[in-house]
């Protein structure tokens, strides 16, 4: 049987923290618009994406949104997470002694996988809702950098935000 290695760093605590993630669809299919002189169009789809991201810290207290962008293909944010001992700060690797990987909700606050596979499930849910030939809407898995600093921060608000003007799609 086929077994792919976590990219996820071990024994971190996804729970708090801030954080970069990258969500590419399935076959790099560009369902969520177009970029047209430097700015995202977003299709009806497009939409959806958008206003599930903005939902995300209205539905879950432990959650903060940050600087986000929805491209053709691809959606990049910045997520600030925390638990209820913990205030919204930037962290280095948070290992836990004898940290075991679980899904986290409630008072704990969620992880990072949970707020992304809830996402990714919403907007998925959505979709087929309005194209039932729609199967597959994400690549498995994504891509997360957990933020260190507010240098590193401003850096990743740069990027998100010169996204649109720097595609070569």
């Amino acid at each position: 049987m086929f077994h792919r290695d976590s990219i996820r760093l071990r024994n971190h605590d996804y729970r708090v923290g801030v954080y970069f993630i990258t969500l590419v669809t399935y076959r790099r299919r560009r369902l969520f618009g177009s970029i047209q002189a430097g700015r995202m169009l977003l299709s009806a789809a497009g939409e959806v994406a958008h206003e599930q991201w903005q939902n995300v810290a209205h539905l879950r207290t432990h959650v903060l949104i940050d600087e986000f962008v929805v491209m053709p293909d691809h959606f990049h944010a910045i997520v600030w997470l925390r638990d209820d001992t913990t205030p919204y700060q930037f962290r280095r690797c948070s290992r836990l002694p004898g940290f075991t990987f679980r899904k986290f909700s409630g008072s704990q606050g969620p992880s990072l996988m949970t707020v992304v596979g809830s996402y990714k499930a919403g907007v998925s849910r959505y979709l087929r809702l309005f194209d039932g030939s729609l199967k597959a809407v994400w690549q498995r898995n994504y891509y997360e950098r957990l933020i260190r600093s507010q240098e590193d921060l401003e850096r990743c608000r740069e990027y998100i935000r010169n996204n649109p003007k720097n595609w070569k799609g």
